[in-house]
């Protein structure tokens, strides 16, 4: 303490004058538990008051403690001044609230929110994106819906926490929602979610659903921005974080309302789906650390019930890539031998995706959405054609096998299946997902070019459909404006090669051409 005193006594090392503390907190201040600064005046604002635009008053009386909620202190403040238009947005009834909606959920302020730029996004702006989001994103994102989104909005200046959160949402929901001229606003939304989120954790009673769905969207937006690393930072940051929940736990559920556990568990699964495309493209030295939970969300019944439906194919779908699956594929990607890669493990892998997935008999089609049935068709046939891959370059293939899934012309197959499922689904249904259906549809039009290439055809006609089909996916591709350029370079390059190989096709252009004038 001696030490600490001398320390203290010391001179400055600079000649910045020393705040000094106020001999009595303003009102504002003595609420939110802060250092009150007023330089000893008390006829001007302090810097604290002065810097959030709040009223500042020295007329509370002292009252007994009582804790308050976490988070409402600065809305407190407002409320006694008369709130400005962002806050009086008319905040929904706390009963019609989901998990982490309530005013209770949310984080203290312990630093004040960044100094904002001239332009600052006003609330009609995030209030017009709710419609696109819960028509068209919402679905495979189903954890905090319109009411969550609203709340936040109109909380927005009074904490970091729905700052943070409503800035990385918008910034995901603009970016899929229109590439043009908001590359600027897309940047400005992200990095305003980065500067204000709450980074350090002083309480595990701080983790929320809000907190941890603002770094998945920032590593959203990053993903969009293609910035790998970074990315990978976040997804971590939010994968930490539903760890310390320990979802996979029954008992720390069980007390829990059917809502708020469904949540829990949907959040937990969408992180799982993230860690895992996220290790499959980009994380050969990352591997994933969520294990599956061993059972689907329960039914939620203030979700829709085709939502649910294909989440949950989707959930299933993605828990086929497991250890083994993963460690086959950076096996291939690094040209190492894998144990695990065999002619029955493959065979395994296409009756799964084959025979148990996405039939009629286990799933009600006429409940999902154009833009659902999308993501599953294409999900679906990609992994398919990733085990094919992978069984091809171990040379596991045959032009006479026993199993079909083994046959050097199985993607041509698949392809087929692809065109009649994608039956009715348009440009638009897939630009939706973003980068993820973009590098999923790559991968299946590229094996069917190297079919074309250098699998021998057996006739004329083996040859006119294989060249069908590999037309039908490049003008689906070649024209998505998410899909990075160097994969559309490798296409273009593909494309050439195939002319050159049937000079018939030469005329084909026009009906790039025509893809391009359908996707507008």
């Amino acid at each position: 303490m001696a030490e600490q005193a001398s320390l203290a006594a010391a001179p400055a090392a600079t000649s910045t004058p020393t705040t000094k503390r106020a001999t009595q907190a303003c009102d504002a201040c003595k609420l939110r538990k802060v250092r009150c600064q007023n330089d000893g005046v008390r006829d001007r604002p302090c810097k604290q008051c002065a810097h959030l635009n709040l009223k500042c008053h020295y007329n509370a009386q002292k009252q007994s403690r009582k804790p308050l909620q976490r988070g409402r202190v600065i809305a407190l403040c407002r409320e006694k001044d008369s709130l400005d238009t962002a806050i009086a947005i008319a905040a929904p009834p706390i009963a019609q609230m989901t998990l982490d909606a309530a005013p209770s959920s949310a984080l203290t302020d312990y630093s004040p929110l960044q100094q904002l730029d001239p332009d600052e996004f006003t609330p009609e702006f995030f209030l017009e994106l709710i419609p696109y989001f819960m028509e068209s994103s919402y679905p495979f994102h189903p954890i905090l819906d319109e009411v969550d989104i609203r709340y936040s909005i109109a909380n927005m200046h009074a904490s970091r926490e729905h700052y943070a959160f409503i800035h990385a949402w918008a910034g995901m929901t603009l970016h899929i929602k229109t590439q043009a001229h908001t590359a600027d606003d897309f940047y400005k939304l992200y990095s305003r979610a980065i500067d204000n989120r709450c980074a350090n954790i002083h309480d595990m009673s701080e983790i929320s659903i809000r907190r941890i769905m603002t770094s998945m969207w920032i590593h959203n937006c990053l993903n969009l921005a293609k910035k790998a690393d970074l990315e990978n930072y976040y997804l971590r940051d939010a994968v930490f974080m539903i760890q310390t929940l320990r979802i996979d736990e029954p008992d720390m559920l069980a007390r829990r309302p059917v809502s708020e556990r469904a949540a829990l568990q949907r959040l937990y699964w969408e992180l799982f789906i993230h860690e895992r495309f996220f290790c499959f493209n980009f994380g050969e030295y990352h591997n994933p650390i969520l294990p599956a939970l061993s059972r689907l969300p329960v039914d939620d019944p203030t979700v829709a019930s085709g939502v649910q439906a294909g989440f949950n194919q989707i959930i299933t779908l993605f828990s086929l890539i497991d250890d083994v699956f993963l460690s086959n594929w950076h096996a291939v990607r690094k040209g190492t031998e894998s144990s695990d890669l065999t002619s029955a493990w493959v065979e395994q892998m296409n009756k799964a995706l084959d025979d148990e997935l996405y039939d009629e008999a286990s799933v009600d089609l006429g409940i999902l959405s154009s833009m659902q049935h999308a993501d599953l068709v294409v999900t679906r046939q990609w992994l398919r054609t990733i085990v094919w891959q992978m069984a091809m370059s171990r040379y596991l293939l045959s032009s006479t096998p026993n199993k079909e899934c083994m046959s050097l012309l199985f993607p041509v197959k698949l392809v087929q299946q692809l065109r009649g499922a994608m039956a009715g689904i348009t440009g638009a249904h897939l630009r939706i997902h973003g980068r993820g259906i973009c590098i999923k549809l790559f991968e299946v039009t590229d094996t069917i070019a190297n079919v074309v290439l250098h699998v021998p055809a057996t006739s004329t006609e083996d040859e006119a459909i294989r060249v069908d089909h590999f037309l039908f996916l490049y003008r689906f591709v070649i024209t998505m404006e998410k899909l990075d350029h160097e994969l559309k370079v490798v296409l273009q390059d593909k494309m050439d090669k195939i002319q050159e190989m049937f000079p018939s096709i030469q005329g084909a252009e026009h009906l790039l051409e025509a893809a391009k004038m359908n996707s507008h």
